[in-house]
């Protein structure tokens, strides 16, 4: 059995090749997830919470708080905040948890 393999090389390279592919194919999963654990550690968040997140967009733009929600702005774990103003009006603010800006 073996012997046919190696008389015909095309079919032992493509055996090779299926092994190669086998055998790497998990080192580069287990390094892409090692890589994005290493990023999420070593993020130190400026706003931790709901409450901070309100606090900041309420002095910045004024009114009154009616909802606080987490969700991603480029990348970075962020709060949106909805806020009634103070004429009025119903508006939503992105607060970035890793560097505390308002937007």
């Amino acid at each position: 059995m073996t012997q046919r393999f190696f008389k015909n090389p095309t079919r032992f390279s493509y055996l090779i090749a299926v092994l190669l592919l086998c055998l790497l194919q998990p080192n580069f999963s287990y390094a892409k997830h090692d890589k994005g654990n290493h990023q999420r550690q070593s993020q130190k968040l400026s706003v931790t919470n709901s409450n901070q997140a309100a606090q900041l967009a309420k002095s910045r733009y004024g009114g009154r708080v009616l909802k606080v929600s987490r969700h991603k702005m480029g990348g970075d774990p962020a709060f949106k905040v909805k806020l009634v103003t103070n004429d009025g009006r119903i508006i939503y603010v992105s607060v970035n948890a890793v560097t505390g800006s308002v937007n």
